[in-house]
């Protein structure tokens, strides 16, 4: 079994966090979508893209965007 490098398990688990956290508002699939869709929040960058060559944090912000537009906020 290869395990993945520091670099590579700090990307997983803040994928596992988006998921996470994508789930909340969205079924999978449709979080899956959104990852490799195009997103006006992160000026139509894919979240997916954003997440590996800038962090967590502007992913997380797009779905804290997206969860207020969800529930009207």
């Amino acid at each position: 079994m290869v395990m993945p490098t520091p670099a590579q398990a700090k990307l997983l688990v803040d994928l596992d966090h988006v998921v996470a956290r994508g789930s909340l508002i969205y079924v999978p699939e449709i979080v899956n979508e959104w990852l490799f869709g195009h997103d006006s929040y992160l000026e139509g960058a894919r979240p997916i893209d954003v997440l590996h060559l800038r962090g967590v944090g502007d992913v997380l912000a797009a779905l804290d965007s997206l969860e207020q537009t969800a529930w009207g906020g």
